[in-house]
């Protein structure tokens, strides 16, 4: 308790200086529990269901050709044949991909992405349990659905949902359910999630045709292993049980091609692995390790500046303390009662920063959340372990910055004390040397930021090789009118406000074409898609040799094909124009490279080929301002072809802009983190100077009593720190350099400069600390010298 109070005192009596280290140290402990969080979601991925290690997912990996590789998925009918036929294999299941449909509630109908369709042997193999239902039956009957707690919560709050029906709709399903169970909460870290879960229906799509199919099949085959078993012999087992049925594959050189292709993945890697084989677009940064480390790395660095912050900090505030720690030395305070007291002190503001900073996260995790793509939760009741990081990191925070300042305190000598002045001694470097760290951290953090803020704005606005101005989309698959492009074209020439129109497969090839290797060229993948004539006309996609469709005759349009400069290269054609392809298309001309999917892929060999009956996706063009009114006439002019959705219109430029989401989101976390940095490094400095220029109250007095200007007196206090600094920078720039280009590495098509990058960060920290240090300096500068002098000894 008397600790309690000195450490009060103490802090009224240093109320600025005390206040900042709190701050610090609050910020630095924020971060370092979200990074924690985030790792920590990150290593348990589906490791909380038991048979996680002994679960493996099967896939077929087959070459196309051009060094690209495609998955495949194996027939469903395997998961029952190699339960049966296998001593190795315990269960297994199949699970469809996810499937967008409605169901209706209440006379209500709500959209869901969520539909699946499995098997019965869904509970056995992972632990998906049941709060209410029995998990032996509850996929046994057809007409049977089970659904997730939050669709239970939502349609029958404090109720049972068990024995209600519920209406499904999909492209191919309109069927009532009645619902069999209720899903536990899955939790936050299960890259699969379910809204519906049904039994598989071999006569409704996605598994309609494929009921005696043993070439491929839809979904992902899971298999549960006996203890030991190797993916070898996983493997051998899978294509003994396929040679029965060798008929499906044709030739035994096919089956064998076909059957090489197959491979296995560990459930408990998966995730980590990128293997998952489903959509998890939510989850931005997840099921990469790069961002375990850059995240790990961000938040130990957080933690270390401000943990150092408080040393230097701590050091400053003794110097308005060497009156009590002489008295306590004079009455018998021994050097372990000294370290015992700093370490308690350090440990109670520790104490008050950790619980600010839980309740930061507690206010904030949504948002972060949100940003970030996960379900982060910090619930000690659900979840005790977590108490671990919080605890550990109070004992951590206390030790790495208590232990220097309170051995250092300790440590100094009765004889200087009553002097009155600190020791001048080696552990001077010591702080210099933290603060030289400090801004390191800073100057390499912000340079990053300001890097990756370059490269986000420099994907999204990079020229997409063809013409975006003023330029909609409107997409013929979404709407369900594919074979009907004559007709919608015939009914859009009639609308005013629509200057130019094309059908083309742009802006995204969808469409993949396999090349046999011939005498003429090797066999290669082309992403390639249809187009009308004068296409081009609107687009003007540059042609750098031959000709457009336009100039051609009926004859040759039959099997004119365009293709780019990359498969030009990669055709290894001289001269393209002329050359015959499979399916006896010609080469007409040759297209400057553009981009078919964002600019985060580097362009490959692509085709456009002419044919009308096959066009996906219509351009058009219409004056800025006008895009509503556009779309609205559209709506009218195409309600008699029956569109089987709502007309969407998407602005050319701005196509891929959903492709950049986790650029974006990471220049805002490093927006927030940088500030935070920044605010702690520069605290740092603030402490630092505010130690040293107490040291330096004599000899400032003298100076000034001697007729120094304040201006000189500024630039006397500062030169040293302007040393410090200068070091850091040299030091952070090759450092944050190899670091960032590691990640750039990733980008087909990245910045060519960093330099103004880094010219911008230096100047950014040179001028803040400029600023900082003139203010701070300029107050000491103020203090009357005879103040100073007459308590010299």
């Amino acid at each position: 308790m008397n600790q309690v109070k000195t450490f009060i005192r103490s802090f009224r009596k240093d109320f600025l200086l005390s206040s900042i280290s709190l701050f610090g140290l609050t910020l630095g402990m924020f971060c370092f529990l979200i990074t924690a969080l985030f790792v920590r979601d990150e290593l348990t991925h589906d490791q909380w269901h038991e048979n996680a290690d002994n679960i493996y997912m099967s896939t077929i990996k087959m070459e196309t050709g051009g060094g690209m590789r495609i998955n495949m998925f194996p027939t469903y009918l395997l998961t029952e044949a190699m339960v049966e036929n296998s001593p190795y294999v315990l269960d297994a299941v199949n699970i469809s991909n996810a499937t967008q449909g409605n169901y209706t509630f209440d006379n209500q109908e709500f959209e869901t992405d969520g539909i699946f369709w499995t098997q019965q042997s869904f509970f056995n193999i992972f632990d998906f349990g049941l709060e209410v239902g029995n998990e032996a039956t509850a996929l046994s009957d057809p007409s049977g659905i089970v659904i997730s707690k939050e669709i239970a919560d939502r349609h029958w709050p404090n109720q049972n949902a068990v024995g209600q029906s519920i209406r499904l709709k999909t492209d191919d399903l309109d069927q009532e359910f009645l619902i069999t169970g209720v899903l536990k909460e899955i939790p936050s870290n299960s890259h699969m999630r379910f809204d519906f879960l049904l039994p598989i229906n071999k006569e409704v799509e996605p598994y309609k045709g494929y009921a005696d199919n043993w070439r491929t099949g839809v979904g992902l085959n899971y298999f549960l292993l006996d203890q030991g078993v190797t993916v070898e012999k996983l493997k051998e087992e899978v294509i003994s049980v396929l040679s029965t049925h060798k008929e499906a594959y044709g030739s035994d050189e096919d089956f064998e091609e076909f059957t090489s292709g197959y491979d296995f993945a560990r459930f408990s890697e998966m995730y980590m692995d990128g293997n998952t084989m489903r959509n998890n677009d939510t989850n931005m940064f997840g099921g990469q390790r790069k961002y375990i480390y850059i995240f790990t790395i961000i938040g130990v660095l957080m933690l270390t500046v401000s943990c150092f912050n408080y040393v230097n900090l701590t050091m400053a505030k003794s110097i308005a303390r060497v009156k009590s720690i002489v008295v306590r030395k004079i009455i018998g305070a021994g050097r372990a009662n000294l370290i015992l007291e700093n370490m308690m002190e350090t440990l109670f503001i520790a104490t008050i920063a950790l619980i600010i900073a839980v309740i930061g996260l507690e206010i904030m995790l949504p948002a972060i959340n949100n940003m970030i793509g996960k379900s982060l939760e910090f619930s000690l009741f659900s979840e005790p372990d977590i108490l671990i990081i919080p605890v550990g990191l109070l004992l951590l925070v206390t030790l790495v910055s208590g232990i220097y300042p309170a051995i250092t305190i300790s440590s100094m000598r009765l004889a200087n004390l009553l002097h009155g002045s600190m020791p001048q001694n080696g552990r001077n470097l010591t702080r210099k040397f933290l603060v030289v760290l400090q801004f390191m951290v800073c100057s390499g953090l912000l340079s990053a930021a300001l890097i990756i803020r370059g490269q986000a704005n420099y994907l999204i606005n990079k020229d997409m090789g063809y013409n975006t101005e003023s330029i909609v989309n409107l997409s013929l698959t979404d709407i369900g009118l594919y074979d009907k492009f004559q007709e919608v074209k015939t009914a859009l020439e009639a609308i005013p406000n629509i200057s130019d129109m094309a059908g083309s497969p742009l802006p995204r090839l969808n469409s993949i074409f396999f090349l046999k290797e011939t005498e003429d060229y090797p066999s290669m993948t082309m992403f390639y898609g249809f187009a009308e004539k004068d296409f081009n006309d609107l687009l003007e996609i540059e042609l750098v040799q031959g000709e457009g469709f336009d100039n051609l005759d009926a004859a040759e349009l039959e099997n004119a094909i365009l293709i780019n400069e990359a498969a030009a290269e990669a055709l290894g054609f001289e001269d393209p124009i002329g050359k015959k392809l499979g399916n006896n298309m010609v080469v007409r001309g040759v297209l400057k490279d553009f981009h078919y999917w964002s600019a985060r892929s580097k362009i490959g060999p692509a085709a456009i080929q002419y044919g009308k009956d096959n066009i996906s996706n219509i351009q058009i063009s219409c004056k800025a301002g006008d895009l509503e009114k556009v779309k609205a006439q559209i709506e009218v002019a195409l309600a008699p072809l029956n569109p089987t959705a709502t007309i969407e219109l998407t602005p050319l430029e701005n196509y891929f802009s959903d492709s950049f989401q986790k650029e974006e989101r990471l220049v805002s976390i490093f927006d927030y983190l940088t500030a935070i940095l920044v605010i702690v490094s520069f605290l740092g400095l603030f402490a630092l100077a505010t130690f040293e220029n107490q040291l330096r109250e004599k000899e400032l007095g003298i100076r000034k009593v001697l007729g120094a200007k304040a201006l000189n007196l500024i630039v006397i206090m500062n030169s040293k720190f302007f040393y410090l600094i200068v070091i850091a920078l040299v030091v952070s720039v090759p450092v944050s350099y190899w670091l960032i280009s590691q990640w750039l590495a990733d980008f087909s098509y990245r910045i060519d400069s960093l330099f103004q990058f880094y010219a911008i960060a230096i100047l950014m920290v040179t001028l803040g600390s400029i600023l900082l240090l003139s203010v701070q300096s300029y107050w000491k500068t103020k203090i009357n010298p005879v103040e100073v002098l007459r308590n010299d000894n």
